[in-house]
C-alpha cells in the first residue's frame, strides 16, 4: 500500500497553489497526512514525491514541483517528531527532496536556454493533469512507490551519491520522464547528468536545514560531500527570473 500526496490533496480539495501562499499552513496539512499514515500503518517508504512529480506531463509537474517539495519537508519534520527516523527512512525522504530541488534548477536552466524540447512537451489546449501513458515510465515509477531501501543501500547513497542504487533508480525515472515529454534520448541523458552534478549541494542543504530529524545522516554528509559542495558552489551561477514558457505561474 502507498500514498500519493497529490491524490491525497485532490481528494480533500486542497489545491497545491495554496501551499505556496506565505500564509498557508503547510505544517497543518502535513500533520493531517501523518495522521492518515498512522491510521493506515504506512511508513515513510510509502510516500514518494518524486513519483508524484514524474508521473505527470511537464507542465503539470512544473506546477506541483515546489509545493510538493515543501510538503515533503514538512512531512520529514513531523514524522521524525512522532518517532526518530531510521537511517534508511531519513535517507529516502532527504534524497527525494534534494532530487526535486535539483530538478527544479535544471528545468529553469532549460527554460533560460530556450530548449526546443520544451515546446514539444506542451500539449495544445493547456496543461494536462492526467498521468502520462508511457509504459516504460510507468514500470519504472513502480520501483519507487512504495520504496525499498536497506541500511546498506542508504549508506551507499550517502557515500557515493550518483553511483548509488537509489540515485540510479531516480535517474532512470527522470530519463524516461524527459523522453516521454519530448526530449531526445541523448539530450535527456545530459540533463540527468547536470541534475546529478547539483545533487550534492542540495542534499547538504536539506540535511543542514533539518539537522534534528536527520542527525544520523550528518556525519556521512559532512565526510562524503565536503569536496562536492565546493565544486557545486563553483558550478552554480545566478538564474534570472524567467518568463514561464510552460504557461505556469512564476515561482517565488
Amino acid at each position: 500500500m502507498s500514498l500519493s500526496l497529490r491524490q491525497w490533496l485532490a481528494d480533500r480539495q486542497i489545491t497545491l497553489e495554496r501551499l505556496l501562499d506565505p500564509s498557508a499552513n503547510v505544517a497543518g496539512v502535513a500533520f493531517r497526512i501523518v495522521q492518515d499514515m498512522e491510521v493506515k500503518s504506512l511508513t515513510p517508504f510509502d510516500i514518494s514525491p518524486v513519483v508524484d512529480v514524474f508521473e505527470l506531463p511537464l507542465a503539470e509537474s512544473w506546477r506541483i514541483l515546489t509545493p510538493i517539495t515543501q510538503l515533503t519537508v514538512g512531512l520529514l519534520r513531523l514524522l521524525s517528531r512522532k518517532k526518530p527516523l531510521k537511517r534508511a527512512e531519513g535517507t529516502w525522504l532527504t534524497f527525494q527532496i534534494a532530487y526535486l530541488k535539483a530538478l527544479h534548477r535544471m528545468l529553469r536552466q532549460e527554460v533560460q536556454l530556450g530548449r526546443p524540447w520544451l515546446n514539444r512537451a506542451v500539449l495544445p489546449g493547456g496543461p494536462e493533469q492526467d498521468p502520462l501513458q508511457d509504459a516504460k515510465l510507468n514500470n519504472l515509477l513502480k520501483t519507487l512507490r512504495p520504496g525499498k531501501l536497506s541500511d546498506s543501500q542508504a549508506e551507499q547513497a550517502l557515500s557515493v551519491l550518483g553511483e548509488s542504487f537509489l540515485v540510479q533508480q531516480m535517474n532512470q525515472v527522470c530519463l524516461a520522464w524527459l523522453v516521454a515529454n519530448g526530449a531526445e534520448a541523448a539530450e535527456a541523458k545530459l540533463m540527468v547528468q547536470r541534475l546529478c552534478h547539483g545533487l550534492a549541494g542540495y542534499l547538504l542543504a536539506v540535511v543542514v536545514d533539518n539537522a534534528p530529524p536527520l542527525a544520523q545522516l550528518q556525519k556521512f554528509v559532512r565526510l562524503g560531500l565536503r569536496s562536492t559542495r565546493v565544486e557545486e558552489e563553483r558550478a552554480n551561477y545566478p538564474l534570472h527570473e524567467l518568463e514561464p514558457v510552460l504557461d505556469v505561474e512564476r515561482e517565488h
